[in-house]
C-alpha cells in the first residue's frame, strides 16, 4: 500500500472525525478552489481509504476500552456504596 503524505492523513482524520468532504480536504491544507471535486478523488485512493477505516477502527477500540473500564469503576463504587453504613 502506498505510503500517504501528511495532508492526506490529516483528510483521513477529518473524514473520521465527521468532516464534510470538501471541508476535510480544504482544512487538510489543499487548495479551496475545487476542493468538492478533488476531495472525490481523494476518496478513490484505496490507501486512504484504508486509512480513515483504520482510525475509525481504533476509535471504536478505545471507545470500548474506555466503556469497560467505566463499567468496572461503576461496578466497584455500587460495592462500596452497599458496604456503606449511615
Amino acid at each position: 500500500m502506498k505510503k500517504l503524505n501528511e495532508k492526506q492523513k490529516k483528510f483521513a482524520f477529518l473524514l473520521s472525525m465527521g468532516y464534510k468532504h470538501a471541508r476535510a480536504y480544504r482544512e487538510a491544507g489543499y487548495s479551496s478552489k475545487g476542493a468538492k471535486v478533488s476531495a472525490h478523488k481523494l476518496l478513490k485512493n484505496p490507501a486512504i481509504r484504508e486509512h480513515w477505516n483504520f482510525i475509525i477502527d481504533e476509535t471504536h477500540k478505545l471507545i470500548e476500552k474506555q466503556n469497560r473500564e467505566r463499567a468496572k469503576n461503576r461496578r466497584q463504587l455500587y460495592g462500596k456504596l452497599e458496604n456503606h453504613t449511615s
